[in-house]
C-alpha cells in the first residue's frame, strides 16, 4: 500500500540498480519509487580491473598477458553498469558508501550519486571499508531514519 523501494548492499546494491533501470518498461505499479543502496558501484570496469577481489580472478599481469585492457574490459563490464538517469527521482535514492571500499571502490560509487543528483541530505559517506559499513547499519540507524523520512514524504 506505500511506496515500494529497491535496495540492498553490494551485489543486491548492483541488483537493484540495474532492476530500477529496467522497470521503466514495466506497469507502473511494479516500479520502483526509490532505492537504498549501500556499498554500490557505477563503475563495474573499476571494479573488475581496480578493486581488491579482481586479484583473486587473476592479477593484472595475467589480465593483461590473455589480452584484456582497461578499454576492452570496459566494451563488456560497462553492460553492468547502472544507466544516467534512473527512472527513479534522484531525491528518493538513499545511498550509504564507506571511503575506505576497495572491493568496490569508492569513488565510483561518489561519482554515481553525484551524476544522478542524489541530495546531500541522502548520502553518508563512513570512514568504513566495504564490510564495515552493513554492520555499521546496526549501530547508525541514520540512513535507514532518512530512508523512513523518504519514504513518508511520498504518501
Amino acid at each position: 500500500a506505500g511506496p515500494l523501494f529497491f535496495g540492498g548492499s553490494s551485489l543486491g546494491a548492483m541488483t537493484a540498480q540495474l532492476a530500477a533501470a529496467r522497470s521503466a518498461d514495466w506497469p507502473a505499479a511494479l516500479r520502483p519509487d526509490g532505492l537504498f543502496l549501500v556499498t554500490h558501484t557505477g563503475d563495474m570496469t573499476s571494479v573488475v580491473m581496480d578493486g581488491a577481489l579482481s586479484n583473486l580472478w587473476a592479477s593484472p599481469q595475467d589480465a593483461a598477458a590473455k589480452g584484456w585492457t582497461p578499454e576492452l574490459a570496459r566494451r563488456f563490464v560497462s553492460l553492468l553498469d547502472p544507466p544516467d538517469p534512473l527512472p527513479v527521482p534522484a531525491s528518493h535514492i538513499v545511498s550509504v558508501l564507506g571511503r575506505r571500499d576497495t572491493v568496490l571502490p569508492f569513488a565510483s560509487g561518489r561519482d554515481l550519486v553525484a551524476r544522478w543528483g542524489v541530495p546531500d541530505a541522502n548520502l553518508f559517506v563512513w570512514d568504513r571499508g566495504h564490510f564495515s559499513v552493513p554492520a555499521t547499519l546496526i549501530r547508525n540507524v541514520a540512513p535507514l531514519d532518512r530512508l523512513a523520512a523518504v519514504a513518508s514524504s511520498m504518501t
